[in-house]
């Protein structure tokens, strides 16, 4: 479709340097100088889409829109659509899929940069060899299937699916599959019923490798399984078959921040690779993750679809979860004979990918009258005078909403914020006060969060963390000139194996016994204990009372507190809110203008890519 913008809603967003420089680079390359224009403004656009996450750029959306570059007074309108193809094709520089050219233009008008279309068909070339029907070479005992099902699962009286007990059943039957759910919809937990159902069908032991994009992700799925095996009535023969420790994906890797990396393994040893937040798994990432996979591997990919996307070029989940809703008849037919489910089917199914898809849709965390539920649900509906309804609720006891700024100037604005950051820590502020042990502190620090969209001012991580560092210092007596200070939190911003730690991992300073009762900072481990550091031996790190949405995709707080810019902001937008509100477990306390809000929820985060056409298309090939 062909946008054309009006002069008010001309894009304004500044073009960087790299695309600037970019641009002249191709321009010099080009041997045709017919189509000098459409080159060098197609290249500056699919440079600067590429910093805005997008994997390419796709012109019949760009056609006749208007785009202001340095050093014009006056906008650029983009040729239209047949045109602007017409010229790239007759350019030396822009090339067929099929050719070796620095920019690649498909038959649907995506463009890509070269190495980012090598990208994408590699990742589609991958996933179709797992999911071609004639390929999965999955010997299944359907009668044994249906003995674990019946174990694990208990019967429902419901007309509806139990979709986890269909995506468990599902990941058995293929070699890829995608189990998307939101909060409390029970992601982990079909994991886990899923990993005995393979267990009980495997002749031989399971190779089984859980992974995770970060530390705390990692951390979270482990714990999420170890709790989940304590719940389960199976023997104990089988659970001890399932692994409950998982690593981040950089390790997996062999990938160390500021070193080469070390040469990759050739295959990862395993027969069921399964990876918790894809959402924050961008296209580079997960194209070298499916190289070291062996060809018969399974791969499961957990997530949540409406999450934010990765913060470097791609979003893989949610591309792969646009063909989800309605399955083959042969899978429903497999589904029902196994477990008596009725899903929907596709008469004109078309594509195997549709089949690989699972989504789970009732959440058991929150009750029927959550206010926290509600606003996801608002949101992921764009139905934003619903959201704004909700906030404005007295009755909700689970949503505070700060609303207007009620004057007074900024002096006014930061007060007001630092009383509730500081109610909000309180508990954790107390038990710093009383000197409580390590465990308990971290128990008392993880019970509350301040998130934040962006780094820079007084609504940004920098600012926020600033005011409540003052009024920690002020209520526990610290020195306000120190930078290391008793019940300091620290996050890590880099894995390093050195030291053990990995990005996102949270630690806080304090007085070690062992060490002469000098300053340390504790990072809680895997192992249940203690990592205990010098200060100085820590990699890339900040102050992490306040953090961003995402750095906070992996946890879960029982309270947190969501601040807003106070101006609206290009990296805002409804899977950034979604991500922030379901965060929360307990309680949320939302500061930002009912205006903003409305805004905020009209945008999505779609991002350009052209992975399940490639997926399609490939399925096909011999």
């Amino acid at each position: 479709m062909v946008i054309e913008l009006k002069t008010q809603d001309k894009e304004r967003t500044p073009l960087s340097d790299l695309a600037v420089q970019f641009s002249a680079f191709m321009l010099r390359l080009n041997t045709e100088n017919g189509c000098s224009a459409e080159l060098e403004l197609a290249a500056w656009l699919v440079s600067q889409r590429l910093e805005q996450g997008h994997v390419c750029l796709d012109l019949r959306v760009a056609s006749g829109c208007y785009f202001y570059f340095p050093g014009q007074a006056q906008p650029v309108k983009a040729p239209g659509y047949a045109h602007w193809l017409k010229a790239l094709h007759t350019s030396s520089v822009v090339g067929q899929p099929s050719e070796f050219c620095p920019l690649i233009l498909d038959q649907k008008g995506r463009l890509y940069l070269q190495r980012y279309w090598r990208y994408e068909l590699s990742l589609a070339q991958a996933i179709a060899a797992k999911i071609r029907p004639d390929k999965l070479g999955l010997k299944v005992n359907v009668e044994k299937l249906k003995q674990g099902v019946q174990q694990l699962f208990p019967a429902t009286v419901s007309n509806e699916p139990d979709w986890q007990r269909v995506a468990a059943i599902n990941a058995v039957l293929r070699r890829f599959c995608v189990i998307s759910g939101g909060p409390g919809t029970g992601k982990t937990t079909t994991v886990i019923k899923l990993l005995v159902l393979m267990v009980q069908q495997a002749l031989s032991p399971l190779r089984i490798v859980l992974g995770a994009p970060t530390g705390k992700a990692a951390a979270r799925l482990q714990d999420s399984i170890r709790h989940a095996k304590k719940s389960l009535a199976v023997d104990q023969e089988i659970l001890n078959k399932i692994p409950d420790n998982a690593e981040t994906l950089h390790r997996l890797l062999g990938i160390t921040p500021g070193l080469m990396p070390q040469r990759r393994k050739k295959n990862l040893v395993a027969d069921v690779f399964i990876v918790d937040e894809a959402s924050m798994i961008d296209l580079s990432m997960m194209v070298k993750l499916i190289e070291i996979l062996p060809a018969d591997c399974r791969l499961i990919l957990l997530g949540d679809k409406n999450q934010l996307n990765s913060i470097s070029a791609g979003s893989v989940l949610s591309d792969l979860c646009q063909e989800t809703g309605s399955y083959s008849a042969t899978l429903a037919q497999q589904i029902k004979q196994i477990s008596g489910d009725l899903i929907p089917v596709d008469n004109s199914f078309g594509s195997a990918i549709q089949d690989s898809v699972m989504v789970l849709k009732k959440s058991y965390r929150f009750k029927k009258d959550s206010g926290i539920e509600k606003l996801a649900r608002y949101t992921l509906l764009s139905d934003a005078s619903s959201f704004c309804r909700e906030l404005k609720k007295s009755s909700s006891i689970d949503i505070c909403w700060l609303g207007e700024k009620r004057g007074g100037g900024e002096l006014n604005d930061r007060t007001r914020l630092a009383v509730e950051l500081a109610a909000g820590y309180q508990f954790y502020f107390q038990s710093v006060k009383n000197n409580a042990i390590p465990r308990k502190l971290f128990f008392a620090f993880n019970r509350f969060r301040i998130l934040a969209a962006h780094r820079h001012g007084l609504t940004g991580v920098e600012g926020l963390n600033g005011l409540t560092e003052q009024a920690f210092k002020k209520q526990c007596s610290a020195s306000t000139n120190d930078e290391w200070y008793v019940g300091r939190p620290v996050m890590i911003l880099e894995n390093n194996e050195f030291v053990g730690l990995a990005n996102g991992d949270v630690g806080l300073v304090l007085r070690s016994v062992e060490h002469n009762n000098e300053l340390r900072v504790f990072f809680e481990n895997s192992r249940g204990g203690m990592t205990v550091l010098h200060p100085q031996r820590l990699p890339r790190h900040e102050t992490a009372f306040a953090i961003t949405v995402h750095k906070s995709q992996g946890s879960e707080f029982e309270e947190l507190m969501f601040v807003l810019p106070e101006e609206d902001m290009p990296i805002l937008n409804r899977e950034l809110v979604y991500t922030a509100i379901t965060r929360a477990q307990k309680k949320i306390i939302l500061s930002g203008s009912e205006h903003l809000f409305i805004q905020i929820l009209k945008r999505r985060g779609v991002r350009s890519s052209g992975l399940v056409d490639q997926i399609k298309h490939n399925e096909c090939a011999e």
